[in-house]
């Protein structure tokens, strides 16, 4: 019923809008058209007064004839004579066939043609006396004179009326412009109150709807609409007041439904808060469990690495060529297992949030020194160039947690060697305005874009296959960015493939008085 109601009233804006549009569209053609004639008549009457300022300099141009004898200055009189009744006569020639590079059109007014047709008789008469006066000899000039005087005469006056009657033209075609854009307001004016009367009434009888709707909506049942208005109103009345009757009923209905799923919403709330916590306390008994499992894994690896280090030098007596080979496969892989019992231990310390950072004044130059004494030997071991580069603007003295720092870069270090074949790894130090940054690069087969997303993952890797050829956990980034967030700073790869990776770590810079650095502990990985 509304909707029938709303495009009843919406095609009548529709329409009251349509017509107002068509006549403010007649209201500019017509309006164009008429202002377009009077800029022609006055156009017009402008070329008249031309014509007029020609005649008087053709009189002036006559007394001067007369006045100069034969030869070179009387031919240029009659020159400049022949050249402004050529202009005149082609004027005469523009009222009759228009000229659009002025815009005028040809004159088609009946009383302007009759005008114009005297005018162009009285010119020729003229024009023909002048070229009489203009051959005779001095002597006989004053007889010619005196009728090319009174035909000059006659033209002035024929062309002083073709000006008036353009002038006259030009005067109702703006009086016509005028009385049709008034006669087009009042009829703009008229279809633009027939939709707002229409529109109001509608509005009044609407806005008795919506205040019986109101009443209705606060809980008075005994609330109505009126039913006498327009007829689409009429009827959303009547329907109105049927369905007033039906919403108590409903709303009974909504009140039940609302406190059973207050009580559902409530229970699913209680569940899922238990299950939260229970997840919680399951993560930390497992940071807690992969913690100890990895206290007591590392007590008894590390006294086999010590006897096996020991049988390998020969302290306990001298061993064949096979027991060697042997020894130190157990060597290898007991380190090997060392390593990646030492990441899960750090990994599960940082979940529990059991790792803290200790900062101390330190100096990087001496730390990078002991990083190339310890990587170095890793990279021989693959035949790869091994470049370090420190910026000069560096300071000598840190502030931050060097152990963690070597652990970062010892991962990073470990794996640009790891996945580079031939080719360099290189370290870079340099200094930003509020940090200093650690750059790891390599030339090796670097890492696909997708999978820029997940290598910070713990146990993610770029080839998580059974069959990769690497090995590891993939845990040596992921506790990387993690000690480097702890740390306030963060990490970031960039990669290209068959042409090497680059990690970047940003650390804030806290520079401190060079007296107080410290040296470094070692953190042998």
């Amino acid at each position: 019923m509304l909707r029938r109601l709303l495009n009843s009233l919406q095609f009548q804006l529709y329409a009251s809008l349509a017509i107002l549009f068509v006549l403010l569209t007649l209201t500019s053609v017509f309006g164009v058209v008429l202002t377009k004639d009077r800029i022609q008549r006055q156009l017009a009457a402008q070329l008249t007064l031309q014509q007029e300022l020609g005649l008087y300099q053709i009189a002036d141009l006559i007394r001067t004839y007369g006045e100069s004898a034969a030869g070179t200055e009387r031919q240029t009189v009659v020159n400049n004579i022949q050249k402004i009744a050529q202009d005149f006569g082609a004027t005469q020639t523009v009222f009759r066939s228009g000229d659009k590079s002025l815009g005028l059109n040809p004159v088609y007014d009946e009383s302007a043609l009759k005008v114009l047709g005297n005018l162009d008789r009285e010119w020729a008469s003229y024009d023909q006396l002048l070229k009489n006066y203009l051959g005779v000899a001095p002597d006989s000039g004053t007889v010619a004179l005196d009728g090319l005087k009174q035909q000059w005469n006659n033209v002035i006056t024929s062309n002083r009326s073709l000006r008036q009657l353009f002038q006259d033209l030009a005067v109702k075609a703006q009086e016509n412009s005028t009385s049709v854009n008034s006669w087009m307001g009042l009829l703009s004016t008229v279809f633009v109150l027939v939709p707002i009367l229409i529109t109001v009434r509608a509005i009044r009888s609407m806005s008795r709807l919506r205040k019986a709707t109101e009443k209705l909506g606060a809980g008075d049942m005994s609330a109505r609409a009126n039913e006498r208005s327009l007829t689409e109103l009429s009827d959303l009345g009547r329907t109105f007041n049927a369905m007033a009757s039906n919403v108590q009923q409903r709303q009974t209905e909504l009140r039940q439904l609302n406190e059973t799923l207050e009580k559902r919403v409530e229970e699913r709330t209680h569940e899922l808060h238990l299950a939260t916590e229970r997840a919680n306390e399951a993560s930390r008994l497992k940071s807690e469990f992969l913690a100890n499992m990895s206290h007591e894994l590392r007590t008894p690896l590390n006294a086999i690495s010590g006897f096996t280090s020991i049988m390998l030098e020969n302290m306990s007596g001298e061993i064949d060529d096979d027991a060697r080979h042997m020894l130190e496969r157990v060597y290898s892989n007991g380190q090997h297992l060392l390593t990646l019992i030492n990441q899960l231990l750090d990994l599960a310390k940082i979940e529990a949030g059991r790792i803290e950072i200790v900062s101390k004044p330190f100096s990087p130059r001496v730390l990078v020194e002991q990083w190339q004494s310890q990587i170095n030997v890793l990279a021989q071991q693959k035949q790869l160039a091994f470049e370090v580069s420190v910026d000069s603007t560096l300071p000598e003295t840190l502030d931050g947690d060097a152990t963690r720092i070597t652990q970062i870069v010892f991962n990073l270090m470990s794996n640009a060697i790891k996945f580079t074949e031939k080719g360099s790894v290189k370290l870079t130090l340099r200094r930003h305005p509020t940090t200093w940054q650690i750059q790891v690069s390599d030339t090796g087969a670097g890492i696909p874009p997708h999978a820029l997303d997940y290598i910070f993952e713990e146990f993610r890797q770029v080839d998580g296959s059974s069959t990769r050829e690497k090995g590891g956990t993939g845990l040596g980034l992921a506790i990387a960015r993690n000690l480097s967030r702890m740390m306030n700073g963060d990490i970031v790869v960039t990669s290209e493939l068959g042409k090497g990776s680059t990690f970047t770590v940003m650390l804030p810079l806290r520079e401190q008085p060079q007296s107080e650095a410290a040296q470094p502990e070692l953190v042998t990985i």
